[in-house]
């Protein structure tokens, strides 16, 4: 692909962080083994805190990658998650609410993102 048809920097985050099958390549926060794909949107997979059910936002064209992390124990976490075109390329918005481990989520969370950025400059 030449340089003038690469997709912009924040479509092939996007494309890449949409494309469930990698999850285990950059976010170990939610894959950490095997995962099974139930349908284009939703998916079974290892993950530190165990085996979690994952359902995202349907593909859309506005870089919202919004998914339900359901627990363990039944427990529904809510991920907004956006890739956004800015000026030098894209910014990546992951909210992480507090908890007793915000400190530590948010380092998680900032090295899944260093992790996709890699990804996508290769």
């Amino acid at each position: 692909m030449s340089p003038s048809s690469a997709p912009p920097p924040d479509q092939k985050i996007y494309e890449i962080a949409r494309d469930l099958p990698r999850l285990p390549a950059w976010a170990s926060g939610l894959a950490s083994g095997t995962l099974s794909l139930i349908d284009a949107n939703s998916l079974h997979l290892e993950s530190p805190m165990g085996l979690v059910h994952t359902e995202f936002t349907p593909i859309n064209t506005y870089g919202i990658l919004d998914h339900v992390v359901t627990l363990p124990d039944g427990t529904k976490v809510l991920n907004p998650f956006r890739v956004i075109p800015h000026d030098t390329g894209s910014e990546l918005i992951f909210t992480v609410r507090p908890n007793e481990n915000f400190e530590e989520d948010c380092q998680a969370v900032a090295a899944d993102l260093e992790r996709l950025v890699a990804l996508a400059e290769k």
